[in-house]
């Protein structure tokens, strides 16, 4: 509930129908379309654990933020398949984690000048935008991609991301840290949890190549048809 309320998810493009989200927002998202989580916060994160700032941070679903590293350790630490939050006792489970960026936002204090921007929304739908914009915007009920304008994404509660920009925009990013981690932390106890963060950063990249070398696959074969068929119909046409 209170990711649902509070956060940005980052979803898997066109994969399943998110429209439903933009009439009901308290529908739940799928947790398994979920590829990274935007956490708007006042304060930067930090992990509980080391009280550091979250390297390659990942996110529980009862919206605690971590070092993957020692989540990683936090886990080994039992046989069992979970184990309960630090902060709040909810079950964690390994296969539910998921990455995470904090976005610190302005800190407001007594005496602060603030502007308010009027806000527009068509009737039963939860997309919002600025009414000096709304006319001129061609609503949709899928999510806006991650790599629009920073002032379209402010505005959703739902990012869609493709492949390429799943592996550029997270998986990449999260695989530097990790290694800058590494390179700091190499001689620590903890180094064992960083390596097999790094390896489980390697095996989610394999699996979205493999996808994206799919998808090209396929978008030839589609072309080579569509030529195949273009070629014959030409063959075929009557000639005077």
């Amino acid at each position: 509930q209170f990711l649902q309320a509070n956060c940005q998810f980052i979803v898997q493009a066109g994969l399943i129908d998110y429209s439903i989200h933009f009439a009901n927002p308290d529908v739940a998202i799928d947790w398994s379309r979920v590829e990274q989580i935007r956490l708007h916060s006042m304060h930067a994160l930090k992990c509980p654990i080391c009280l550091s700032e979250p390297q390659a941070g990942k996110i529980t679903r009862c919206g605690h933020v971590y070092c993957w590293s020692c989540l990683l350790h936090y886990l080994a630490l039992s046989d069992k398949a979970w184990r309960k939050c630090p902060v709040c006792s909810e079950s964690i489970y390994k296969q539910d984690i998921r990455s995470v960026r904090g976005i610190v936002s302005r800190c407001l204090k007594p005496g602060d000048w603030i502007t308010f921007r009027l806000m527009c929304r068509e009737r039963g739908s939860v997309i919002f935008h600025p009414k000096k914009d709304f006319d001129n915007i061609q609503l949709k009920h899928e999510p806006e991609h991650l790599l629009t304008e920073i002032n379209t994404q402010q505005y959703a509660h739902l990012l869609s991301a493709d492949d390429e920009t799943i592996l550029s925009e997270i998986v990449e990013k999260e695989k530097y840290e990790l290694l800058k981690q590494l390179e700091d932390d190499g001689d620590q106890p903890e180094a064992c949890f960083i390596k097999q963060a790094l390896e489980e950063n390697n095996e989610r990249e394999k699996i979205i190549r493999e996808r994206i070398d799919k998808m090209k696959n396929i978008d030839e074969i589609k072309l080579t048809s569509k030529q195949t068929k273009e070629d014959e119909e030409e063959y075929l046409l009557p000639t005077k």
